[in-house]
Parts: structure tokens; C-alpha cells; sequence
């Protein structure tokens, strides 16, 4: 079993958001230079997480994130390509053009919006 294969009380655990205080949420969403939440970009990292606003973590802390605590969980480094209101198609050109930057991830995670969301206007 890869190592970040996740078992099922590690999900509950996310979902039980027993990893951060409530009273400490702060609105606003930290970016990093590229415009994604998390790290700023690195070479080699373990894991890069793709998908929509769960991904993104929207109205959550960045430590309440799932790319977040599987990041903290296992020592891993991580950078997050995830967009809220993305269509897999835009994700997934992201990913090339992130790819052309940097090196390509040990891991890729994806966690996809549903195929009919479609992004016009590139």
C-alpha cells in the first residue's frame, strides 16, 4: 500500500475537522505567488493536489485544507494547483503549464469536480 493511500479514519478524522480551533477561522485566503493556496512552489515535492473548491479549502483555514493535514500528517511536501470553480479541462492545463516550470511531483492527487462543468473562455 502507497504510503499515501489514506485509511478510512484518517477521512474521519478530516471530516471530524478535529485539526484546527473554530473560533480561530480567518476569512481571507493566503496565496502564494503563483495565486494558489499553500506553499509557494518547490521542485520535487511529494504530492500536488489538484481539484475545485474542496481542494482550495474554501471557507476553510489552510490548516484545515486536506492537502494541508496530509501534508503535516506524513511529512510531505505539497503544493496545491486546486481552483474554485475550475472545470477538469482547466485543471488539467494547469497542470502541464506547472509542469513545464517544475519538476513533475512523486505524487498527483486528484480530486475532480464533476465532468460537465465546463470552463469557456480560455
Amino acid at each position: 500500500m502507497n504510503k499515501l493511500d489514506l485509511a478510512i479514519s484518517d477521512i474521519q478524522e478530516i471530516f471530524d475537522m478535529k485539526f484546527y480551533d473554530l473560533d480561530s477561522h480567518n476569512p481571507f485566503y493566503n496565496v502564494n505567488n503563483y495565486g494558489y493556496r499553500g506553499p509557494e512552489f518547490i521542485n520535487n515535492v511529494d504530492f500536488v493536489a489538484l481539484g475545485c473548491s474542496q481542494s482550495f479549502g474554501i471557507g476553510l483555514p489552510t490548516k484545515a485544507t486536506w492537502p494541508d493535514i496530509l501534508s503535516k500528517k506524513n511529512n510531505y511536501t505539497y503544493n496545491n494547483l486546486s481552483m474554485p470553480g475550475a472545470s477538469i479541462m482547466h485543471l488539467i492545463s494547469n497542470f502541464f503549464a506547472y509542469t513545464n516550470k517544475f519538476a513533475l511531483p512523486k505524487n498527483l492527487i486528484c480530486l475532480f469536480p464533476d465532468f460537465f462543468r465546463i470552463r469557456y473562455g480560455w
